[in-house]
């Protein structure tokens, strides 16, 4: 197994800056497909950044957040399959602090469930295990899922997490790219809005109509700023078997 990336655990915030900085992003690596073609083809890169933090924003109770993160972890899966040629599927991680993923449900999108590991922290240690995770080098895709937490919009609560998410970020970053890990941080849209992590890229899911999601990266460490693009809810829907 590679040498451990455990070290970056003991950097200091304003050392993980200075090394996020000093290194170039890889445009070498293939894009993260959603499986969706529509929101794919409304990602700059055709898809999700690969080995990068992406935060995923929606509006409580929309749960497109869940779906895409999904059919992201079923494509990695599904690719790696192919690449492998033995059958087998990569790992994925999805951290559950709420308890709320259904399995019925994920295998509704693909996902292979032998190789989806849902760990259930206690939220305090939400930060933390989800950096464990990314720093082991065993998963091809991470879902930090934190958009059931209850006391989301609690200020004082709020304002003591912020500091401690902004260098989970970061750490997070350096383990992803080290291991070449999508991570992807699934957010509440006023939470996201609040805190600004240090993302590499941020999508952010509304609903302006019935039969429509609206989908807006409105944060891209290349520059890339496209149009917000409206994908018809009928897309999003598993594939029948």
């Amino acid at each position: 197994m590679a040498s451990s990336p455990l070290h970056l655990a003991h950097l200091s915030p304003e050392d993980i800056v200075q090394e996020l900085r000093a290194r170039p992003l890889r445009e070498a690596r293939p894009p993260l497909s959603c499986g969706i073609a529509a929101i794919d083809e409304a990602l700059p890169l055709g898809g999700l950044p690969s080995g990068v933090v992406v935060e995923i924003a929606a509006a409580r109770g929309l749960s497109r957040c869940t779906t895409l993160a999904l059919r992201a972890c079923a494509e990695a899966q599904s690719k790696g399959r192919q690449a492998a040629g033995d059958g087998s599927s990569p790992w994925c991680a999805w951290v559950d602090p709420s308890g709320t993923l259904f399995a019925p449900g994920v295998a509704s999108h693909g996902v292979d469930l032998e190789r989806l590991l849902v760990v259930q922290p206690d939220p305090v240690d939400l930060a933390r295990v989800a950096v464990r995770l990314t720093q082991e080098q065993l998963f091809s895709v991470v879902v930090i899922d934190r958009t059931a937490l209850a006391g989301s919009s609690d200020a004082v609560g709020a304002a003591r997490a912020r500091p401690r998410w902004r260098t989970a970020i970061r750490r997070l970053a350096l383990a992803a790219e080290q291991g070449e890990t999508s991570v992807l941080l699934l957010s509440p849209l006023h939470v996201a809005h609040r805190d600004l992590l240090p993302v590499a890229m941020r999508v952010e899911l509304t609903r302006p109509e019935r039969n429509a999601l609206r989908l807006q990266v409105t944060k891209d460490r290349r520059g890339f700023a496209p149009r917000p693009a409206d994908i018809p809810m009928a897309s999003l829907l598993p594939a029948a078997s």
